[in-house]
């Protein structure tokens, strides 16, 4: 795809709120547009550069884009060791380009532009708005980029946990089950769907130890008033990683 060409799908992807293929963020970023300040001048000006790929709009995204990739090229090493510090100059260096494109060619363009009656753009939020759009079109961009480095993640079906550490992970996967019940950070009017996963998910001292479960630490430390786990909830039947999501997602 042309430069221009993908500076046409981008527009053309928030004046008519397409969706992204395979990338939910940048969709829900594009359609943001009706949630921003003055949202129908905005609106309005993207069907304006939309429908007039030929003006100067269109040729300061297509630069924005010719540097990106310039500046990718030149800062990220052949060497994963360097890539943190390279990965910061990146970062740097593509804000100083949308910078200097927002003075040099953007701001001039604001005395060029009649917004229709009854809606319109001050000179600052005209220039807010032009970071909206270069952050959106670099977030675009860059995911477009790294198609091919994404990998779907996988959660082994296997337990991975060696057998002399059963009884520590066991032990955690409690104490994170029993912070989860106290929800202290929680407000008063949402604890209760804490409260009840963690005590759907509990065992007494001995329903734990007639299900083989290696609950010995837990009983060791009942100072804190640990909870004995469910097997299926337990991390033994899948791995820490899963549990530990798990938990989390549904508290």
């Amino acid at each position: 795809m042309e430069l221009e060409e993908y500076v046409a799908f981008f527009f053309a992807t928030i004046h008519e709120g397409r969706e992204v293929p395979d990338c939910v963020d940048a969709t829900n970023y594009c359609r943001s547009i009706k949630t921003l300040h003055k949202a129908d001048a905005k609106s309005w000006l993207v069907k304006y550069i939309h429908n007039n790929p030929t003006h100067e709009f269109t040729a300061i995204f297509v630069h924005l884009l010719k540097r990106w990739a310039f500046l990718a090229a030149e800062s990220f090493p052949k060497c994963a060791k360097n890539m943190s510090d390279d990965e910061l100059d990146f970062s740097v260096a593509v804000k100083q380009v949308q910078i200097i494109c927002l003075n040099e060619q953007w701001k001039p363009l604001y005395s060029t532009i009649t917004f229709p009656p009854s809606t319109g753009l001050d000179e600052e939020q005209f220039l807010y708005f032009f970071l909206w759009l270069s952050n959106g079109l670099f977030f675009l961009w860059s995911r477009s980029m790294a198609d091919d480095e994404r990998r779907a993640i996988q959660i082994p079906d296997e337990d991975l946990v060696a057998k002399y550490s059963l009884p520590v992970v066991y032990y955690v996967a409690g104490w994170t089950l029993q912070r989860t019940s106290l929800a202290l950070l929680v407000g008063e009017n949402d604890r209760f769907k804490y409260q009840s996963f963690a005590n759907n998910h509990k065992l007494t001292t001995q329903s734990a130890k007639d299900a083989s479960l290696p609950c010995d630490l837990v009983e060791l430390r009942q100072k804190k008033c640990l909870f004995f786990l469910t097997s299926n909830t337990s991390i033994l039947s899948n791995s820490s990683n899963q549990f530990t999501s798990t938990t989390l997602q549904s508290a």
